[in-house]
Order: C-alpha cells, then structure tokens, then sequence
C-alpha cells in the first residue's frame, strides 16, 4: 500500500470520492481491508486521506467508526450480498 503522504493529489481525490456516504466508506473500507494488517490501519489510511481532501475526518476516531459500522454496516453488508 503506498503511504498517504506518497499519494498524489489525484490519487487522494480518486479515493476520497469513494468516502463521501457511510456506505461509500464501508465499500471502500472493505475493498482496502486485504491490503492491511490490521483493521484499524485500514480506518486510519482511509480516515486520513478524507481529511487531506476534505478537510475534516469522515469519522472522529477508529471507535465511533465502529459503532458507526456496527450499527449500519449490517445493512450495507445485506443490500451487498443482494
């Protein structure tokens, strides 16, 4: 996985275009999530490269994020496997 701070600004938006609903994040989370160690790192790359765009984090830290996922990834995991 190539750094963030490596990342071009095109690359960045090409991602962070993929971040902007809850649901866009998930399916993005999920894609990313192989070439990660560990979850949280997935979150954290993700998280970051929202903020580099945007200008704020999609979500406040890696555990809001899960409640989030935990809450609404169901039903985004459902209408997936549809």
């Amino acid at each position: 996985m190539i750094p963030v701070q490596k990342l071009t600004h095109a690359q960045k938006v090409e991602i962070a275009i993929k971040l902007r609903s809850a649901a866009d994040f998930f399916a993005t989370y999920y894609e990313y999530l192989p070439k990660f160690k560990m979850q949280k790192d997935c979150f954290n790359y993700l998280n970051e490269i929202h903020l580099e765009v945007f200008g704020e984090e999609k979500y406040s830290n890696y555990g809001s994020f899960r409640v989030i996922m935990h809450r609404d990834g169901k039903k985004y995991l459902k209408s997936r496997n549809k």
